[in-house]
């Protein structure tokens, strides 16, 4: 690996099911691999879903994805 970092302190996850697959939880952070799943196509979702106490982060790795926000207050 070319990078400033050792080896010793990276992880390589892989994950080549369906959806949402948890890879690592620490205290309370969790890190997961989201593959694409028909279910999650847009004119099948029929709820969303509100994470107000969290911080999150999504890294597409491959191909492109609709990532859909809402406004604070917003139900």
């Amino acid at each position: 690996m070319s990078s400033n970092i050792p080896d010793s302190l990276i992880e390589i996850r892989d994950y080549n099911g369906l959806g949402y697959k948890p890879q690592i939880d620490y205290q309370a952070w969790r890190v997961a691999l989201m593959n694409f799943t028909p279910d999650l196509l847009p004119e099948k979702i029929n709820s969303m879903q509100k994470h107000t106490e969290t911080d999150e982060v999504f890294v597409l790795l491959n191909g492109r994805c609709i990532l859909f926000l809402g406004k604070e207050g917003s139900a």
